[in-house]
């Protein structure tokens, strides 16, 4: 059964039931109409009742237990009668397929949605990349479940919006991340979303939004435990201190951003002890860090209007150069419709040219949302291509040196107010700028290894084709 919280001005609906305080909310109306509504519903499965493969590092990790619960959480705004719903569920990704059923069931209920997910690296495998041996790792039946969750999210958090003002607070929070992969260009804005409701002695807000730059996986790669990385404990330690819901996406994390190693000395931790980074004693030490610095941004927001809003997005066909992704849905582990590749992003080669590369059908997206717009990206960007940071020249060693430079994400975006928020509506791996790519010996920065990203990227013209499609969205 489903507990109602009544949080500062704002439902949180959960199917489980957390600690929130509860105050007052009178009735009104917001100086531009916008209302919100938030909800977060339990997607965690159960290691003691089913093989759970979990994805992000090695294959054949098996779940045994579970550490903390997996959510989707879920913030629909509504306008003038008509709702934009966030979904986002603590898992590694969903492909352009999954996002579409759960997308049209909801658009038929009204609602327009935008669905991300954490980028969490100890959920379920739900892309068919971690399995056994070189099976798939996807429960089918889990699939389904996420679906269903997705639109259960959004429809409690749609049923009970209630008015209220917005406001938008940044801070750097670049010294909690760090960048695995030369040039070191990092995203270190934290941002958040902010809404109060319209009791003028409030002090609380009603919900807050938070979106930040970092992948998931502070948590050892070897554990055998589902959980939400930090993402979980920092939206529960931010909804305590300000008795709201939170919900949380994340952004441009390829290049790769990721947790900073955190050796907790005795003191620091809750049970007095010294840890080791990647600890779950250590994790709750950095998500109190990010909590904070989330905090500092929720105290220093300016009012910022998000009406009228308008969602352009774009299908996109991109080829498949990636040798083990194409082997991946031959074998059927990596569980993805393909196309074939004619040369054109606006449509799928002729099906019957079996000489053709495969490719993916994929969407870009631009949400403006009054003096906000948000990029829509449908997978892990480099933050070189998201600030215009693409090295030029090329770094010796590359192996497209002369490539051109792709635009700027940011820079083709025309409002006040700029995000990005990443594998949405799809995951299509890696996006790298082409000037930097390196899969061939010798490396670049003087590495005695291949780099990471290019295994895990559709290939290096990605975002050559993807890019130019935003500034026409943005128009």
């Amino acid at each position: 059964m489903a507990v109602l919280l009544l949080g500062v001005a704002t439902l949180w609906v959960v199917t489980d039931p957390v600690s929130a305080g509860a105050v007052g909310n009178a009735p009104g109306a917001s100086a531009d109409g916008l209302k919100v509504g938030f909800s977060r519903v339990d997607i965690t499965p159960d290691p003691a009742k089913e093989k759970v493969w979990l994805a992000g590092f090695g294959r054949g990790r098996q779940a045994l237990k579970v550490h903390d619960k997996l959510w989707v959480r879920a913030c629909v705004l509504e306008h003038g009668g008509k709702k934009l719903a966030f979904a986002c569920p603590d898992l590694i990704g969903l492909f352009d397929e999954q996002v579409r059923g759960a997308e049209e069931r909801l658009r038929a209920k009204g609602i327009e949605t935008i669905i991300s997910v954490t980028h969490n690296h100890h959920g379920p495998d739900t892309l068919g990349l971690w399995g056994p041996g070189l099976s798939t790792g996807v429960d089918p039946k889990y699939w389904k479940r996420v679906e269903d969750t997705v639109v259960l999210a959004v429809e409690q958090a749609g049923e009970k919006t209630i008015p209220v003002r917005a406001s938008i607070g940044t801070v750097n929070a670049g010294d909690l991340v760090k960048d695995s992969r030369q040039p070191y260009v990092k995203m270190e804005d934290l941002k958040v979303l902010r809404f109060d409701g319209l009791q003028s002695n409030e002090k609380l807000p009603a919900g807050l939004f938070v979106l930040w730059h970092n992948h998931p996986e502070f948590i050892n790669s070897k554990t055998t435990e589902i959980t939400s990385d930090f993402v979980g404990e920092v939206t529960e330690l931010l909804a305590k201190e300000y008795q709201c819901p939170v919900f949380y996406a994340t952004g441009a994390i390829g290049g790769l951003m990721a947790p900073i190693p955190l050796e907790v000395k005795a003191g620091e931790s809750r049970d007095g002890m010294a840890h080791r980074s990647g600890s779950f004693e250590a994790l709750s030490v950095y998500s109190q860090r990010i909590a904070d610095r989330a905090s500092r941004a929720v105290e220093k927001t300016e009012p910022v209007s998000l009406t009228p809003w308008k969602l352009n997005q774009r299908d996109v066909y991109l080829p498949v150069d990636n040798m083990i992704y194409r082997a991946g849905h031959q074998l059927g582990a990596l569980k993805r419709k393909m196309h074939r590749w004619g040369g054109d992003i606006s449509k799928p080669g002729d099906e019957s040219n079996k000489d053709a590369k495969p490719a993916v059908r994929t969407r870009a997206g631009v949400l403006t949302l009054g003096e906000v717009q948000v990029a829509l990206v449908p997978g892990e960007i480099y933050p070189e291509l998201v600030l215009g940071k693409v090295p030029d020249p090329a770094p010796e060693g590359a192996d497209f040196p002369e490539a051109v430079v792709e635009p700027a994400l940011l820079g083709q975006l025309k409002a006040k107010h700029k995000l990005v928020i990443g594998l949405a509506q799809d995951e299509i791996g890696y996006i790298i700028p082409r000037r930097i790519w390196d899969a061939k010996a010798p490396w670049s920065y003087g590495r005695k290894d291949a780099p990471y990203g290019e295994i895990n990227s559709l290939g290096p013209e990605t975002a050559g084709w993807l890019l130019p499609v935003y500034g026409e969205l943005a128009k």
